[in-house]
């Protein structure tokens, strides 16, 4: 199987923009601390729901049908979620899944209840969620939503980077030409661009060194 290069490209800038903004949101969250104000509940409620979402859109990035590892990573991140006491690593990521819709689709507050341990807020996970059509039911992999979050933050990033090394997608795989002519493509088709900022912007397209811009986003991911 393989992968074309553009998509390869889309899911390293994909991947690099979740993983920013899950690390931001759980770096905002865990720094709220009690007493809490009102604006504080609302903020912390929308850091950990923005993690949550994040961290998901990652994974899904390699689970999508369209993705031809899709199946060899599903059954990787299965593995790597199994933790001492909650091997089941199917049911684990199934419960993040769940959690996740229960979140941005039906607006469900993962604040609700919590335990405060020196002015830190610890929210206690709902210790199973039940799936949109009610027919399956998840159990929690831990009492604590930071608790579940310390074990998926060990394992994850680690685990896309394997995956993506083993798949020889962290190099760059578009040539300098290849790239240049995208770029010109992307270019003729902007809108909002004056033709002479156009003009002067193809004359040095291919001067840019485009594998260095590859790698470095390789590096950033």
């Amino acid at each position: 199987m393989t992968i074309d290069t553009a998509s390869a490209r889309e899911i390293i800038s994909g991947l690099k923009w979740y993983f920013q903004a899950k690390n931001l949101a759980l770096r905002s969250a865990i720094t709220i601390r009690c007493p809490l104000s009102v604006d504080q509940q609302n903020d912390i409620r929308i850091y950990y729901s923005l993690y949550l979402a994040n961290l998901l859109s990652a994974t899904e990035m390699l689970l999508e049908k369209e993705y031809p590892f899709s199946q060899d990573f599903k059954d990787e991140i299965e593995k790597s979620l199994s933790f001492p006491g909650f091997p089941d690593g199917e049911n684990n990521y199934s419960y993040l899944r769940e959690l996740r819709n229960a979140v941005i689709h039906r607006g469900f507050d993962i604040c609700s209840s919590a335990h405060i341990k020196d002015d830190m807020p610890l929210m206690i996970a709902p210790q199973s969620i039940i799936n949109r059509n009610g027919k399956k039911s998840y159990s929690a992999f831990g009492f604590y939503f930071l608790e579940m979050i310390s074990k998926c933050e060990k394992v994850v990033g680690p685990l896309i980077e394997t995956h993506l090394k083993s798949k020889r997608l962290l190099q760059p795989l578009s040539t300098q030409e290849q790239l240049a002519t995208e770029t010109k493509n992307h270019l003729s088709n902007a809108v909002g661009i004056p033709d002479w900022v156009k003009s002067m912007a193809f004359e040095q397209i291919d001067n840019i060194d485009h594998n260095q811009i590859q790698l470095e986003q390789i590096l950033n991911l």
